[in-house]
């Protein structure tokens, strides 16, 4: 099967169990006095329909046409508008932050009050490792780091041009990880960093003791090690970054 849609069906199980557990309810209360949501990796559309469940618009945004086609058939089930903003509910942009064409050609026409990158993720294949390791090695990693661990390196380039968009727009920056362990300002060095490095005033953490499915959805790695139990505990990690 094609890496792209195989990531989309599989994290369209994941993504439909945390909405059914309202956990993207949770999420959004963090954020919920902001209107206009950036959403960056909207995935499936399970998350930007509780966003647009619970008030907000969204720009939605993803490079993964297959998610996005997912994302759509799910919203405009549920009768949300989908279109150009203001008018719209939600616009869906294919584009991905870590592009030079993105900062160059989208960002400039989009207005937004807040940014949320919510439990980062991709597919990997041949292309897709190279199309992102020039963009790693840009942003500060080695090859040995990438070698190690690709999708963690994906994600801290990912978090890190999404808090760039934020401070650019000097808009607030929700961070959501699925982690095993209870992280707060005692344990927590990369937000610290992360968050000094762009200038965030605040930084307020929140952990949710949750679960997730594992086998049978986007299969979840911890420490190297491959958890194929369908149900795995996990701790939800709220980042909220404010000026």
């Amino acid at each position: 099967m094609d890496k792209k849609l195989e990531y989309a069906e599989q994290w369209e199980v994941s993504s439909k169990y945390f909405y059914d557990k309202k956990y993207y309810n949770w999420m959004q209360k963090k954020i919920e006095k902001y209107d206009i949501i950036l959403e960056v990796g909207c995935g499936t559309g399970y998350s930007t329909l509780a966003l647009l469940e619970n008030g907000h618009k969204v720009i939605a945004l993803d490079k993964n046409n297959e998610c996005i086609e997912k994302a759509k058939k799910l919203l405009q089930q549920k009768g949300y508008s989908i279109g150009a903003m203001p008018d719209a509910d939600v616009c869906f942009i294919e584009n991905d932050v870590v592009t030079r064409e993105f900062y160059s050609e989208v960002l400039s026409d989009l207005q937004f009050d807040a940014v949320i990158c919510w439990n980062v993720g991709s597919y990997w294949d041949k292309e897709n490792v190279q199309f992102y390791v020039p963009y790693m090695l840009e942003y500060g990693l080695n090859i040995d780091q990438i070698k190690e661990n690709v999708e963690s390196s994906y994600g801290e380039l990912i978090l890190w041009n999404a808090c760039k968009i934020a401070t650019m727009r000097k808009v607030p920056m929700h961070i959501v990880e699925r982690t095993g362990e209870i992280i707060s300002e005692s344990n927590c060095e990369y937000y610290q960093i992360l968050s000094t490095e762009f200038g965030f005033a605040e930084v307020e953490f929140d952990n949710l003791p949750a679960d997730s499915i594992s086998g049978g959805g986007r299969v979840l790695v911890t420490n190297g090690t491959i958890n194929m139990e369908r149900i795995v505990n996990v701790i939800l990690v709220s980042i909220l970054m404010t000026f």
